[in-house]
């Protein structure tokens, strides 16, 4: 059975003199892709002719697959590893980095898990300590 994956998530803060925070955080995957930041893509209007690029979430395992790395032609979003945020105060800076430590973390104990699920191609399936028996379909009379 391979390693679990594991994500390293680190940040970078510049204060502004004013207060504002700019926010960086960037992440490092083991055995997982390091894109797991989702970017919106906000369509070019008539008055703004460049498309607009917004943090949205940290993706799901399946939006891992879903979602190219790079900035796409018309699709509605793409992966980095690396997104930048400015806010108004240091506590919603710190608020929101906790958010996305946590949903990181989520995302990583979800791919382990499926990971898991995959390769278990015979017998039980070892999940949280807990050792699932396969279905038995034969009928005995």
């Amino acid at each position: 059975m391979p390693e679990p994956a594991t994500a390293q998530v680190s940040q970078r803060t510049v204060t502004s003199p004013k207060g504002a925070v700019q926010l960086t955080v960037t992440v490092v995957g083991h055995g997982i892709d390091s894109a797991v930041f989702a970017i919106e893509v906000i369509p070019r209007t008539a008055c703004d002719l460049n498309p607009i690029y917004r943090f949205s979430h940290v993706c799901s395992p399946s939006e891992l697959v879903e979602f190219p790395d790079q900035v796409p032609g018309d699709n509605c979003y793409f992966r980095t590893d690396s997104i930048t945020m400015v806010f108004d105060s240091a506590l919603l800076a710190e608020k929101t980095l906790q958010n996305i430590e946590h949903d990181v973390d989520s995302l990583v104990k979800e791919y382990n898990v499926l990971n898991e699920l995959s390769d278990a191609s015979a017998g039980g399936v070892i999940n949280n300590n807990i050792i699932v028996d396969p279905i038995d379909t034969t009928t005995t009379e």
